[in-house]
């Protein structure tokens, strides 16, 4: 008896310990989606967004397109070149005119995968029924704001970290591991921030990623839109 007890003791600890765990996950998440309203992207099937990407101190022009479930093209004007990025639900391609020409080309296996994770609904959103696993994961200060951080082990497998602010409740920074390219492996964060409303929901018109500290790409929204209207899905087709 003396040795069951304190195994019985540490048990109801350790159950008692996630499910407190668990429900501050998701206090985090039901205060996140509140003030942003984020709920409401199940009454929407499509998004716009132009705006310009700034790279190494020059603008360029950006134009995002997406549908449900996961499809997304990415068009940058890049002195006076066209760059594509674009999944079509089944294949991944681009156009780079600054490796190997202005013709577009698919993608390999590994690159279509991660591309198919690119979801159009936020992944938090319903996060139990897409098979995910949240969990409260302490605090951390990004650029010298308190936040709480969840650790997301999505439903494949991939580890992700969100950081929101403990004062507003909206996700100022995303953490993920890149799993293919020339950066594999390493932590891409996601800062977003001069959040705006757009049909009822407030999301972020500014985001910037950076690796090791360093930004690789800034993007600024001039306009976002929420089923515009002239969005097909032939728009992400690879070019016959």
């Amino acid at each position: 008896m003396r040795k069951f007890l304190p195994l019985l003791m540490l048990a109801l600890f350790a159950f008692s310990s996630a499910s407190v765990q668990a429900q501050d996950a998701q206090e985090v998440i039901d205060t996140y989606l509140e003030v942003t309203n984020a709920t409401d992207y199940t009454k929407f099937s499509s998004m716009r967004m132009e705006g310009t990407s700034t790279n190494q101190g020059m603008e360029f022009p950006i134009s995002i397109i997406a549908m449900r479930p996961n499809l997304q093209k990415v068009e940058v004007s890049i002195q006076g070149k066209q760059f594509v990025d674009a999944f079509d639900g089944e294949v991944a391609w681009g156009i780079n005119p600054f490796m190997g020409g202005a013709e577009p080309t698919k993608k390999n296996a590994e690159e279509t995968e991660d591309a198919a994770e690119n979801f159009f609904e936020p992944d938090l959103l319903n996060w139990e029924e897409k098979g995910h696993d949240v969990t409260y994961d302490g605090e951390e200060e990004v650029e010298g704001t308190a936040c709480h951080r969840l650790k997301m082990i999505k439903e494949n497998g991939d580890e992700e970290y969100y950081f929101f602010d403990q004062e507003t409740g909206v996700l100022i920074m995303q953490r993920m591991y890149m799993k293919s390219g020339q950066m594999v492996g390493q932590a891409l964060e996601t800062y977003m921030s001069d959040y705006d409303e757009v049909n009822g929901i407030f999301v972020p018109f500014t985001m910037e990623q950076k690796v090791n500290g360093q930004t690789i790409m800034q993007m600024t929204a001039s306009n976002i839109e929420l089923d515009p209207g002239d969005i097909e899905k032939e728009d992400f087709a690879f070019p016959k």
